[in-house]
């Protein structure tokens, strides 16, 4: 009877389920980043991945 219902709420948790994962990817690449600083040894560039990382972790539990 209401199926347009289940339509919006599945396409809802697919866009939320969309966005998590590209922010899950940002944090892929960043932590791929982190580690490659960290083996050239340049601890400015691993405090400013660091940060970033935080910001992602913050994005992730808000979503």
């Amino acid at each position: 009877m209401y199926d347009w219902i289940d339509d919006a709420e599945a396409r809802k948790v697919v866009a939320q389920a969309t966005h998590i994962a590209g922010i899950m990817e940002q944090s892929r690449m960043l932590g791929m980043r982190w580690v490659e600083a960290l083996n050239a040894g340049d601890e400015a560039e691993v405090r400013r991945i660091d940060k970033v990382l935080d910001i992602v972790g913050q994005q992730i539990d808000a979503a």
